[in-house]
């Protein structure tokens, strides 16, 4: 009966492998997303304000 256990139950580092699969990704997604807002020109800000209007 473990031994069948073992078998579905992940181990700690399948866990934190996982764990930095999904992490990873999301940490460069708002990364970039902080840069795209801090590092956008004056003239392309006001261009996308008059394109949500």
């Amino acid at each position: 009966m473990k031994e069948t256990l073992e078998v579905f139950i992940p181990s700690w580092i399948q866990i934190f492998y996982s764990m930095l699969a999904f992490f990873i990704p999301f940490s460069l997604y708002r990364v970039s997303n902080l840069f795209y807002k801090k590092g956008n020109p004056s003239w392309k800000k006001e261009e996308m304000r008059n394109q949500e209007e």
